[in-house]
């Protein structure tokens, strides 16, 4: 179905119940704001002009936005919003950061909470923490409201490119909060199994980032917020949480720097890529192009396999009003590059999808029929669907000899059932038969050979040699029985001879078990760096959804799902029976800048617009040596990847249980 007419589907028609919170007259030692409350005011008038007498609005104001008021808020009047409704949480003040305690270590890879400082902060009352944040909103949402939480407030120190910014930051806490919070948390996110419920976030900045305020229109208000709302404003209400977040990001970062707005979460096809205060899900671009700082730039990098000067960009047909404009790649960084616009110019006042248009290296080589038993007319047809895509596969004739991965598309004719179907050189398919000749059949077929095509390019991309390799490991550790949270140290799983992590269904009274085990990933430098942990699966699928996308500490570590269980099973069509195996490629990227990790989710060959994960029970029963620091030169632009083989097995006999467990 169209964009244009999903969007339009079930309209939001429910009460939208919105709680916007503006401090800026703190009490010293915190020092005051000048812009919250204007903040405030513009997003008021906005909510009441786009939706009358659906809006019930409180808002709480300098000395009545107390901790506990906050959280009475949330109770009596964000509590109220069910079913078909919504609930939206506006927060703009100071923002900092608390240690986090020990046994709250998996929830945090930084090391540290982030905190919204309150009117009464730091006298009468702890800070309010953003995982006792999670569970108030989580708290919302079960009652089966669509929630959204937008945050303008920062982390930490930092400076500005406009010397008239303020900073909406105070100095951490020195000690660890406690207090129910936690226990609520700990019970939330550990204790039951189920699912949390879901809610969409725009913040203003990274954890490690400042938020500024400075004058904007002849009033101050906060870089972000009102760089959302003039995105609202020119994107329209029905603007996915996704594209304006990509909206405000550009405007935010051309007008004050060391702040990058964040999205969570950040998986497609889920609740960022609705419409704002709910409706249909919009399908994201993969790529976007926007004016940053006086230079075009696409979020499409060296880790999307994009290589410097050779490629061409595309506006995708998607957009009405720039369909097929061309982009030459003139810089390329691990994560985004630089592009000049080729015989138009780009309005600066928006974002547009991009595709890949020309790709000079092929990842994969075709061969399209070549055999006596070929229909020829389909062999064309296959032929010239191949050659009008994005230039990852190479046609290559029969026989010719290339190095890579080389698949071929038959089409034959069998028992008067005329079939398309992919298979590896050694024979073996590569997917389903696809039945007929037809041109939807033809358009099938030629997908699956790109979908194979962009697995390989995800699986085999590499980094130059850097500074960075080696720094970042991932371990695999065998989660023991009622072990509901991933241990800090010790238990890694080694690798086989082949370089693999070798896992083993047990036998039970009720069955084949499948293995469950924890994943973490520990940064072994002195500095921060970010990482994203792909699982790439034997049926060409790939997903982040282990470890979406973070910046982890010096020296910390991150465990993927918050530190569950993750239940690592053969697919549902496959038997659970002796001799049977899955295998999964978990790859780490590591660079030194934030990644858009979206291109990376591909679904499964036979599973195609799904991201159902193929390495179960991310909520299961019981439920995220010294090396010298990275010289200053070579801070910018590296990464580097490594990739983990899994192995998963159903004992083709029994093992002989030894008397251990």
């Amino acid at each position: 179905m169209p964009a244009e007419s999903r969007r339009e589907d079930a309209p939001a028609t429910g009460l939208v119940y919105a709680l916007l919170v503006g401090i800026d007259a703190y009490r010293p030692p915190v020092p005051p704001l000048a812009g919250c409350g204007n903040d405030s005011a513009a997003a008021a008038i906005f909510l009441r002009t786009l939706l009358g007498d659906r809006l019930r609005l409180v808002t709480l104001r300098d000395a009545a936005a107390t901790t506990g008021g906050v959280r009475g808020a949330f109770r009596d009047h964000l509590g109220l919003a069910g079913p078909g409704d919504v609930a939206l949480f506006w927060f703009s003040g100071h923002g900092s950061q608390a240690p986090v305690p020990e046994q709250y270590w998996h929830l945090e890879p930084t090391g540290m909470h982030q905190t919204l400082v309150c009117a009464d902060s730091r006298h009468e009352a702890d800070d309010l923490t953003d995982k006792e944040l999670s569970v108030l909103l989580d708290t919302v949402a079960e009652r089966g409201a669509h929630v959204a939480v937008v945050l303008d407030c920062c982390h930490s120190g930092g400076g500005t490119r406009d010397p008239r910014a303020r900073v909406r930051g105070v100095p951490p806490a020195e000690t660890a909060l406690t207090g129910a919070e936690y226990a609520a948390a700990w019970l939330r996110e550990t204790g039951t199994g189920e699912a949390p419920a879901e809610h969409v976030a725009l913040s203003a900045c990274r954890p490690f980032e400042t938020a500024k305020e400075l004058p904007i229109g002849g009033r101050v208000g906060g870089a972000f917020s009102q760089s959302l709302l003039a995105a609202l404003r020119s994107l329209g209400p029905r603007a996915s949480y996704r594209a304006l977040h990509m909206a405000a990001r550009t405007l935010v970062e051309n007008r004050v720097g060391g702040q990058t707005p964040v999205l969570y979460p950040v998986l497609p096809d889920g609740i960022a890529d609705e419409p704002f205060l709910g409706g249909a899900v919009d399908p994201a671009p993969v790529f976007t192009l926007g004016r940053v700082k006086g230079r075009w730039r696409v979020d499409a990098g060296a880790c999307h396999g994009i290589p410097e000067g050779e490629v061409v960009l595309a506006v995708a047909d998607s957009d009405l009003e720039a369909a097929g404009r061309r982009l030459a790649v003139t810089e390329v960084r691990p994560g985004d590059c630089d592009v000049r616009p080729v015989g138009w110019t780009p309005r600066p006042d928006r974002r547009y999808p991009v595709l890949v248009a020309e790709r000079p290296v092929p990842f994969v080589a075709a061969e399209v029929g070549g055999r006596p038993d070929d229909d020829r007319a389909a062999v064309e047809a296959v032929r010239a669907a191949l050659a009008a895509r994005n230039g990852l596969v190479r046609l290559i004739e029969p026989d010719e000899p290339t190095a890579g991965l080389r698949l071929r598309v038959a089409a034959p004719v069998l028992d008067g059932h005329p079939v398309l179907s992919i298979v590896r050189s050694d024979g073996s398919p590569a997917a389903a038969p696809v039945a007929g000749h037809g041109p939807a059949s033809v358009r099938l077929v030629a997908a699956q050979v790109e979908h194979i095509a962009r697995w390989i390019m995800i699986k085999d991309a590499r980094g130059p040699a850097s500074p960075m390799d080696d720094l970042v490991r991932v371990e695999v550790v065998l989660a023991a029985a009622h072990q509901p949270l991933a241990p800090r140290t010790g238990g890694a799983l080694p690798p086989n001879n082949a370089g693999e992590i070798e896992l083993s269904y047990t036998r039970t009274p009720d069955g084949w078990r499948a293995p469950e085990v924890f994943i973490r990933i520990h940064n072994a430098s002195d500095r921060r760096l970010w990482c994203t942990l792909l699982d790439l699966t034997d049926r060409y699928r790939c997903h982040s959804a282990l470890f979406p996308g973070d910046f982890i500490g010096a020296r910390q570590t991150a465990v993927a799902v918050e530190g569950r269980r993750v239940a690592v099973s053969l697919p549902a069509d496959r038997p659970t029976e002796p001799g049977a195996a899955v295998r999964d490629w978990c790859k780490l990227i590591v660079s030194d800048t934030e990644i858009n990790t979206l291109p990376f989710n591909l679904p499964a060959l036979d599973e195609a617009g799904t991201y159902r994960s193929d390495l179960r029970g991310l909520l299961v029963s019981g439920l995220r040596d010294m090396v010298p620091p990275l010289r200053d030169e070579l801070r910018k632009g590296w990464w580097t990847t490594s990739v983990t083989p899994i192995v998963t097995r159903v004992p083709a006999r029994e093992v002989p249980r030894t008397g251990t467990s």
